[in-house]
């Protein structure tokens, strides 16, 4: 089948659908979206990414002074990174008791939580107390156990006590973060080996489940700009909402009787056609299977864009049909099959998921390694260090 009659039959299907009552009609599942400006935070946010901003820190100060009234996403985003930069140009200036009162406010499931807990050790460090610089690495470990940012500051605690001569103090920070490495790779096998299982459980998770490597694996989505994987996430999700509308409409639908209308005559050739387009194109898709050339590799990309064109010109028809007067028995069946057409999106969407998974706990549990080789090192290091002294 050509891209021309694909692009033809969903340009009939579009016209026949733009009556103007129609036009007007929301689709019952539809997901609301509300939209917010937040331009004060977008402001903010704009701010800390310029590396040439001279008045950067009057700016913070007056946004963190008077902080917006709403509790959104982009608000809380800025709040916490502008609480984090602030502070770190007040360590940078020695005033080290405005820079904790600022990390302390951050909150714990942002995802700057463990810069934040790193810069508290280091003001204490910055002020002469080393102790208490060394109690709030150790408590940042034990609390983001799963992040290879706090392992790694714990590694560089060591490190500093073996030097200093406090060997027992830094053999038992190297044997905490050698068993954390092992409990965090263990978590992500198996994870891996039920991809299914890890979408939900990511679908669900928060970032403070810090001990948890999958809120881990969360927290490299957001900060992976590169990567589609928490977009796709979040359509899943939402698909899933709509799914679960959809099977309740499902059940109202038992007792309703409606009569079939000229408009479901005209709908129904279009579906049909449609169908028949993502046979022919599920069927080069499966030709094409297995067959690793360049060409090839594009044709299966441009094959899979234009079935999900498809697949969303049929949900939309198929909504449209929904508010024909027909049957009960009709409308429970157009309903099935929107249902059914969700379903082939989602596991679309699951395959990909399922492949950038893969991807990422690779490079989770490669910066695990390397953290578990410096480990290593550090307790040979003491061991042969002991053996020397006797």
């Amino acid at each position: 089948m050509s891209h021309h009659s694909l692009c033809l039959s969903l340009l009939l299907s579009s016209c026949l659908l733009m009556q103007p009552a129609q036009a007007a009609e929301q689709e019952q599942c539809q997901t609301s979206k509300t939209v917010h400006s937040h331009a004060q935070s977008r402001q903010v946010l704009q701010a800390l990414t310029q590396d040439d901003l001279t008045d950067r820190q009057t700016v913070l100060e007056q946004y963190l002074a008077a902080p917006p009234g709403t509790a959104g996403a982009v608000d809380r985003v800025a709040l916490n990174r502008a609480r984090l930069t602030l502070a770190a140009e007040y360590l940078s200036k020695s005033r080290f008791i405005e820079a904790r009162q600022l990390l302390s406010a951050i909150e714990l499931d942002s995802t700057v939580a463990v810069q934040a807990s790193l810069l508290l050790a280091e003001s204490f460090r910055l002020e002469g107390d080393p102790q208490r610089a060394a109690q709030w690495l150790l408590r940042t470990g034990q609390r983001y156990g799963a992040d290879p940012e706090a392992l790694r500051g714990l590694l560089e605690q060591a490190s500093e006590l073996r030097q200093q001569g406090q060997l027992a103090q830094a053999f038992a920070i190297y044997n905490m973060v050698q068993g954390q490495i092992l409990n965090n790779a263990e978590q992500v096998n198996s994870l891996r080996s039920a991809t299914d299982r890890l979408v939900e459980q990511l679908l669900r998770t928060r970032l403070d489940e810090s001990r948890a490597a999958q809120s881990q694996m969360l927290k490299q989505m957001i900060n992976n700009t590169d990567s589609q994987l928490l977009s796709e996430l979040g359509a899943l999700a939402r698909s899933s909402e709509q799914r679960h509308c959809l099977e309740k409409q499902l059940q109202q639908l038992s007792r309703t009787a409606f009569e079939n209308s000229a408009q479901q005559a005209r709908i129904t050739p279009f579906l049909t056609m449609l169908k028949r387009e993502q046979e022919m194109l599920e069927q080069r898709l499966a030709q094409l299977e297995g067959n690793s050339q360049a060409d090839a590799t594009q044709e299966r990309a441009e094959i899979s864009q234009q079935l999900e064109a498809l697949l969303n010109r049929r949900q939309t028809l198929l909504a449209e049909q929904q508010q024909l007067p027909g049957g009960a028995a009709l409308a429970h069946d157009q309903l099935r099959e929107q249902i059914e057409l969700l379903d082939q999106q989602n596991q679309q969407r699951r395959q990909r998921i399922e492949t950038e998974l893969e991807l990422l706990s690779s490079e989770l549990l490669a910066r695990y390694r390397k953290l578990a080789a410096e480990s290593q090192y550090g307790r040979a290091s003491l061991l042969e260090a002991r053996h020397r002294g006797g």
